[in-house]
C-alpha cells in the first residue's frame, strides 16, 4: 500500500452508505492495520497523517477516529522496541473488539428488558438487533419506528422500552444518532407513563465533540439527543447513566487535538 492506495480506500469508505457505524469503524480499523503493516512508518507523525486521513473519510463515525487515536497514542508512548508494531497490535485488538461489540452489548443489555416486552427501535443498529435476538420470546413485539410514524405516536402505544444505537456519545452527555431519533425520544418522554429510552454505545464511540470535515463541508446530519432523554447507556463495560461517562469522553480532547494537528 502507498499513499495513493490509502486515499483511494479512504474515499471508498467515505462513499459507503449501507453499513452501520460499527461496521464502518471495523472497516476503518482494518484499513489502518493494513497501512501499518504494508507502509514503511518509522515515526508517529506519518502514523498521525494516516490515521487522520482515514478518520476524515467518515468523521461522524467517531469510533474510526478513536481507533486512530489509540494507535497514535500507543506509538507515542511506547518506550522501547518497534513502536509501529505496538500500534498495529493496538489496532488489531480494537478491530476484534468492534467485531465482538454487538454480541457483547446484547448480553449487557438483557437486564433492562422486561418480560413480554414491546420494544420500539429505529435505524440499523447491530447491537439492538443482537439484543432483540438474544431476548427471544421475552419480547412479544418489535416496532421499527420511522420519523413519519412518530408524529402520530402510534409506534409508542403500549410500548415498554425504546432501544437505539448511536454514532457518538458526546462529552456533554448527549448522544448523536440518526435523523428522526430526537422526535422518537421526545415522544417517549411525553408518554404517560414515560417510556424508558436506552442507547447502545461502546466506549470507542465516546467523543469530546462531534467532528465535522476539515474541508469546510456542511455539518453532519445527525440528531443530538440531550442526556435528560437517555435513561441508560449500554457499553461493553456495563450499563451506565449518561453522567457516568462524561469524564471519559472529555479526557479524549487532548488526543483528538493531537491527531488533528501536525507536530511543530
Amino acid at each position: 500500500m502507498d499513499w495513493d492506495d490509502l486515499h483511494r480506500e479512504a474515499a471508498a469508505l467515505r462513499e459507503e452508505r449501507s453499513g452501520t457505524a460499527s461496521s464502518l469503524a471495523t472497516n476503518g480499523a482494518q484499513l489502518l492495520h493494513r497501512a501499518l503493516s504494508e507502509m514503511y512508518i518509522g515515526e508517529p507523525e506519518p502514523l498521525r497523517e494516516i490515521a487522520f486521513t482515514i478518520a476524515e473519510a467518515r468523521p461522524e463515525v467517531v469510533a474510526i477516529r478513536n481507533v486512530g487515536v489509540s494507535a497514535y497514542r500507543t506509538a507515542r508512548e511506547a518506550r522501547s522496541g518497534d513502536r509501529m508494531a505496538a500500534a498495529a497490535r493496538s489496532v488489531a485488538r480494537l478491530a476484534r473488539l468492534l467485531g465482538d461489540t454487538p454480541a457483547s452489548l446484547a448480553k449487557r443489555g438483557q437486564p433492562l428488558l422486561p418480560e413480554n416486552a414491546t420494544v420500539v427501535t429505529m435505524g440499523r443498529s447491530e447491537s439492538v438487533r443482537a439484543t432483540i435476538a438474544l431476548a427471544g420470546n421475552r419480547i412479544v413485539e418489535t416496532r421499527d419506528s420511522t420519523s413519519a410514524s412518530v408524529d402520530s405516536r402510534t409506534d409508542l402505544d403500549g410500548a415498554d422500552i425504546v432501544l437505539l444505537g448511536c454514532s457518538a456519545f458526546l462529552a456533554d452527555g448527549s448522544m448523536a444518532a440518526d435523523p428522526g431519533t430526537l422526535a422518537l425520544v421526545e415522544a417517549a418522554a411525553n408518554r404517560d407513563p414515560v417510556v424508558p429510552v436506552h442507547f447502545f454505545a461502546d466506549t470507542l464511540k465516546l467523543a469530546p465533540w462531534l467532528p465535522t470535515r476539515s474541508n469546510g463541508q456542511a455539518p453532519l446530519e445527525l440528531d443530538i439527543i440531550p442526556p435528560e432523554y437517555v435513561d441508560h447507556v449500554i457499553t461493553e463495560d456495563g450499563i451506565r447513566r449518561p453522567l457516568q461517562l462524561l469524564q471519559a469522553a472529555a479526557d479524549l480532547a487532548e488526543w483528538w487535538r493531537m491527531l488533528e494537528t501536525p507536530e511543530g
